[in-house]
């Protein structure tokens, strides 16, 4: 598994908007990443505990965080809209 740097601004992480994602299958993978692929800004996704992080608009980052235990978008904007059918309940 790769390892990302999780070197961010505080001030940023306070602003950013975090959701819980439930992807189970290479087809949420597939369509969460067509969905979030055209959203203005930055757009990531993270573990649990913060320490791996790639960005959410890549599908090879996106088939690597299925081996997380946790999976957090975390978006400088609003995303629901985009995501809202993989948002975990």
């Amino acid at each position: 598994m790769v390892r990302f740097s999780s070197q961010t601004n505080s001030i940023e992480r306070m602003k950013a908007l975090k959701y819980k994602l439930n992807l189970e299958t290479m087809t949420d993978v597939k369509k969460f990443v067509e969905s979030i692929s055209h959203v203005n800004g930055s757009v990531t996704i993270e573990d649990g505990s913060g320490n791996y992080r790639c960005n959410a608009k890549s599908i090879i980052g996106v088939l690597a965080s299925m081996e997380w235990d946790d999976v957090w978008l975390v978006s400088d904007t609003d995303v629901y809209g985009h995501i809202v059918d993989y948002v975990a309940e």
